[in-house]
């Protein structure tokens, strides 16, 4: 990450005038994001897709003042994110697929759950004043752009963790906190044989859900359950329980009221799966878990990210064994069987 510790050596001598440009960058950092973030809510990228406008040509479609717009422009091409030629401006070719957003490969809308995140971002100087996190009205829109961060996660990541996760001759299958799909898609594609209950209480999030499935063809296979997975039925009998980023969201002791109703769910010899960032002892490392406490601070009222020793004395309190931790890039996987 730009203006990480690692990127400078604080161990040995340094320059006072380094430090300071060091200390500067991480200050400005949020300056090209929102120069990115304002384009991609302007959906500037798909205007451009196969296109090549000028600056007031580009104004009158996004109803914008010019001259705004065509700073933007320029900041967008200094950035190497836009091309100009003479007064024109096109799309770099390598982006254009990943920033247009009807595109289908595109992370427009993964991008986009991070400009609906600046909101809260913005007012963290409130929020550890006063240990409450920001609220907003959610809507149908950022339901549609949560699930599009989630699709993106699980196409990094995903396939590698259930091969960690070694859930073949598994039957059934629990997705607590499931949201838009992505996990409970990913599992059922990869085990042909599995059913899949995905359970979750977000109404927004559980209609892409049952779209996401239909496109897969999979709506005989994964079932769509509403509730509140800490007081209404969850089911019983199943193999497997899966929590992606799901701990995240709750404080210590909703998560071991969470576990124990996790683990009463499964069968003997069933297994949880938590995959999620996860902090070392010092709760400092590594850099993205910590930075992603302090988003579930401006985000939950008792969220943050915590480390594989409290998840793994959870797992022990409820009644799990042969407890395993899998690190995956920047997540980790543990598992625990009943």
């Amino acid at each position: 990450m730009a203006g990480s510790a690692n990127q400078l050596n604080l161990n040995g001598p340094i320059r006072e005038d380094s430090l300071a440009s060091w200390v500067q960058s991480i200050a400005r950092g949020f300056m090209p994001a929102r120069i990115l973030l304002t384009a991609l809510e302007f959906d500037i990228f798909g205007r451009l897709a196969n296109n090549c406008f000028s600056v007031s040509e580009l104004a009158d479609r996004m109803n914008t003042n010019p001259r705004a717009t065509e700073i933007l422009l320029n900041a967008l091409v200094a950035m190497n994110l836009l091309n100009k030629t003479g007064n024109n401006f096109s799309n770099v070719e390598a982006l254009s697929r990943l920033l247009a957003r009807e595109n289908p490969h595109s992370i427009a809308g993964a991008l986009l759950h991070i400009a609906n995140q600046w909101e809260r971002w913005s007012h963290l100087t409130e929020i550890v004043t006063s240990g409450r996190c920001h609220t907003r009205e959610w809507t149908p829109e950022m339901s549609g752009h949560l699930a599009s961060a989630m699709e993106m996660q699980a196409a990094c990541t995903m396939d590698r963790m259930m091969r960690a996760a070694d859930c073949f001759g598994a039957g059934r299958l629990l997705d607590v906190g499931g949201g838009s799909g992505a996990c409970s898609i990913a599992f059922a594609r990869r085990h042909p044989r599995l059913q899949v209950v995905l359970f979750d209480k977000d109404a927004h999030l559980l209609d892409v859900a049952e779209r996401e499935i239909a496109k897969h063809n999979l709506s005989s296979r994964i079932a769509v359950k509403k509730g509140d997975f800490f007081v209404d039925d969850i089911g019983n009998g199943y193999d497997v329980a899966v929590l992606c980023s799901v701990i995240c969201l709750f404080g210590e002791e909703q998560n071991h009221a969470l576990l124990k109703r996790v683990h009463a769910s499964l069968s003997p010899g069933g297994k949880a799966l938590i995959w999620d960032l996860m902090l070392d002892e010092s709760r400092t490392n590594p850099l993205q878990a910590a930075i992603f406490a302090v988003n579930m601070l401006t985000a939950t009222p008792t969220g943050r990210c915590y480390s594989h020793r409290e998840i793994t004395e959870w797992l022990q309190d409820v009644g799990f064994g042969d407890i395993r931790r899998i690190p995956i890039d920047n997540f980790h996987l543990v598992t625990g069987k009943k």
